[in-house]
């Protein structure tokens, strides 16, 4: 019945989630990469153009897929975030 199918639900939900961890998990080592890659090089972490176009390109994405712009740049601004922590 209806509990079977909630059930159901929260488990696919349970494992979407996993996959959007394992998703930041993998960009932080691409992040870490690219951090010590702009140290060696003598290149700034902090590249403000880039993040702008990063923002602007999700939320382009975020609008066709009809997910609220809004937020997705909001958990982005996040992951920036926390990116420029781990490239210092």
């Amino acid at each position: 019945g209806k509990s079977k199918e909630i059930q159901k639900l929260r488990e696919k939900i349970d494992r979407i989630d996993e996959k959007i961890i394992n998703l930041i998990s993998e960009r932080k080592k691409v992040v870490s990469k690219l951090g010590k890659l702009k140290k060696q090089s003598g290149i700034p972490i902090l590249d403000r153009k880039r993040e702008e176009m990063v923002l602007r390109q999700a939320k382009k994405t975020a609008r066709r897929k009809k997910v609220d712009p809004s937020l997705v740049e909001k958990i982005l601004k996040l992951l920036i975030k926390d990116a420029r922590k781990s490239q210092k």
